[in-house]
């Protein structure tokens, strides 16, 4: 929400040193939040780690501070076989390439011999350049791709992208099975369907948080919201709470 005067400088100092891996993932991720520039350097060390959880939380947290030194390394993670690895050099590609033509080319070489996983992965960076080519990436290529249509549709659907935002409401009213990664998906579609202004996609995400089915459903459903940014719906996380 903001209040980052909460958070006092020498939790996360110790945070970031902890030898418990789950402390030094969420102390990453709040050091770039909160701009935190004195844990630069324990950053570049974890996300030189080759552990993904720890490599990608300190991703994240140096592209939000504006870190290019980990640039070169970035465009290789977008071929990374793992999910939160590549996902991470998304995020962070998006937020520090804008105006680095140079890193922009070289990264547009590599879609010659990009599988389609890679491919969504190039587009989306593309896309959030507004460059028209990644655009046409995603609707001509991977949108028609059923093992990655739902995704990208979840993306495009962000913007109100009305083709995919169809392609999202049909899935979500689909019978689906009570299993974690269904129930996950399922929490990430209503958001996207929110994002892309449509409102009556917050009832599944309180029924998720009201659920102690699943407490990962639960947490990603806490993501969402911080990802979404849209402080009103913070009321929502009580039951989680």
């Amino acid at each position: 929400m903001g209040r980052t005067e909460d958070i006092l400088p020498e939790v996360l100092d110790a945070g970031l040193a902890s030898g418990n891996r789950t402390i030094r993932s969420e102390s990453a991720k709040l050091a770039g939040l909160m701009q935190y520039r004195k844990g630069e350097p324990e950053l570049l060390e974890m996300f030189r780690d080759r552990r993904p959880d720890i490599s990608s939380s300190a991703t994240r947290a140096l592209a939000r501070l504006g870190n290019r030194e980990i640039m070169p390394d970035l465009i290789t993670m977008l071929d990374d076989r793992n999910t939160d690895k590549g996902e991470a050099a998304v995020f962070a590609l998006s937020k520090l390439l804008p105006g680095d033509k140079a890193n922009i080319q070289s990264m547009k070489d590599q879609l010659a011999s990009s599988s389609s996983t890679t491919r969504f992965r190039l587009g989306r960076v593309l896309y959030s350049l507004d460059d028209p080519e990644g655009r046409k990436i995603i609707v001509e290529e991977i949108l028609p791709v059923p093992t990655l249509q739902v995704d990208a549709a979840m993306f495009l659907g962000k913007d109100g992208d009305l083709q995919s935002m169809d392609i999202l409401r049909e899935r979500r009213d689909q019978r689906v099975d009570e299993v974690e990664p269904a129930q996950t998906q399922l929490v990430q579609i209503a958001a996207a369907l929110r994002m892309g202004g449509d409102r009556t996609a917050i009832p599944a995400l309180q029924n998720a948080l009201r659920s102690d089915k699943f407490p990962t459903v639960q947490e990603r459903v806490c993501e969402l919201i911080t990802e979404m940014g849209i402080k009103d719906l913070t009321v929502l996380i009580q039951p989680a709470l």
